[in-house]
């Protein structure tokens, strides 16, 4: 038995080694400056065969030995054929497709409507793999992969030839990680292929946390949806750019720059407004749902913030909008009654538990409140600490209006 799994490992190997030399060929004489040409491409290709499809969802959940492998199986064939599917990560649903194949790739951008010059994140299995697909992984991307990998931590390196430019928008630079997922690494390894996977949402929606908002969003433009219920973070990885100097985070997620630094041991900054996006989620409005967002930044008190917040729900209410108040952790019971009294019927209050619960769930609130058809949402803000920072960059984002 332990030849047999030895086999099938030099034989995954090899067959990555084949893959590699294949991709390179096809892509080493592609040139640096392929902006116009992607642009080019994209605009010729009216339709994508991926609309027509009849798309399966599979419930991971239920799934066990034989049937999970079969899941996996099929969920690899399409990868490795060109196709586009939805898989679960722990920060949130990917849309994904063969890193190396550029028409593949092409099919996320006009599935997604994404825009040419906004990079994917790829996907891998394994440190060696992702060193095939750089030029150099120097020692702050080993000390940070080997704390942080699996796991949601995005680095920025610079890309091999072997990837083509659609893939990372036309930068020198790809955006690489580990996902700390069981299915989506076994999706990778039995491919041999790694996987570039954006968040398997419509550009410029909330991303889909989901299996049942993902069938939403994407029932027949897909041919397979790997359902394994509610991602265990909920917001998007990290994106650590180890090409600057200093080294800076361009889209912070729950891997913060006290746990970096710490592991660094040198000071890195956070790229609050960057004219160059290196990186998904830096240049155009995300994440938004279609109500109007209106976030209260936070004030010297809680207490300020929140009267701030229950302003303008009465404004809102006033003017008969289907408002929904969110507010970031626990109130007294009493003053949560209050406020329900007060803003009913047109009006919903959702308190988080905590900070982290809101992270989990603020993407899954906006598609609720899609569904439920609110015209305003109200947030109350937070100071910009720790994961505090990461909720805030989205709901900043997705927002219309400061208050």
């Amino acid at each position: 038995m332990k030849q047999k799994r030895k086999d099938n490992k030099k034989g995954n190997d090899n067959l990555h080694k084949k893959i590699l030399n294949n991709e390179f060929e096809k892509n080493r004489a592609e040139t640096k400056n392929t902006s116009e040409k992607i642009e080019g491409i994209m605009k010729a290709t009216e339709k994508i065969e991926a609309t027509k499809h009849e798309t399966e969802i599979l419930n991971m959940k239920k799934l066990q030995g034989f049937s999970y492998s079969f899941a996996i199986q099929k969920a690899a064939k399409l990868i490795q054929e060109g196709e586009v599917i939805v898989f679960p990560t722990e920060t949130v649903y990917g849309l994904g497709a063969n890193a190396y194949d550029p028409n593949a790739v092409r099919k996320i951008y006009l599935i997604k409507n994404r825009p040419s010059d906004n990079p994917l994140i790829v996907h891998v299995s394994s440190i060696d793999m992702a060193k095939t697909m750089v030029t150099e992984f120097n020692e702050d991307a080993e000390k940070l992969a080997k704390r942080f990998w699996p796991g949601p931590l995005t680095l920025i390196l610079p890309k091999s030839a072997i990837v083509p430019d659609i893939t990372t928008g036309g930068l020198d630079t790809i955006a690489i990680r580990m996902p700390d997922n069981k299915i989506a690494l076994d999706i990778i390894k039995t491919a041999s292929l790694p996987i570039a996977a954006p968040s398997a949402n419509l550009s410029g929606k909330p991303s889909i946390t989901n299996g049942k908002d993902a069938y939403e969003e994407l029932n027949s433009i897909v041919p397979l949806i790997l359902d394994a219920g509610q991602c265990r973070i909920g917001i998007e990885s990290t994106v650590l750019n180890l090409t600057s100097n200093p080294i800076t985070i361009l889209r912070e997620g729950v891997v913060t720059k006290k746990q970096i630094e710490d592991i660094l041991r040198k000071r890195i900054e956070v790229c609050k407004e960057c004219d160059i996006a290196l990186s998904p989620g830096m240049k155009y409005k995300h994440y938004s749902p279609k109500a109007t967002v209106y976030l209260a930044k936070p004030r010297d008190s809680r207490m300020k913030t929140i009267s701030v917040v229950l302003e303008k729900t009465e404004k809102l209410i006033e003017s008969e909008k289907k408002t929904m108040v969110v507010l970031s952790k626990e109130i007294p019971d009493k003053m949560k009654k209050q406020i329900e009294e007060t803003i009913s019927p047109l009006g919903k209050l959702v308190v988080f538990r905590s900070i982290r619960q809101m992270a989990h769930e603020i993407f899954k609130l906006f598609r609720k409140a899609d569904r439920k058809k609110y015209e305003s949402i109200v947030i109350e803000g937070l100071f910009e600490d720790g994961i505090g920072s990461a909720v805030m960059d989205r709901i900043k984002r997705a927002s219309d209006e400061t208050i």
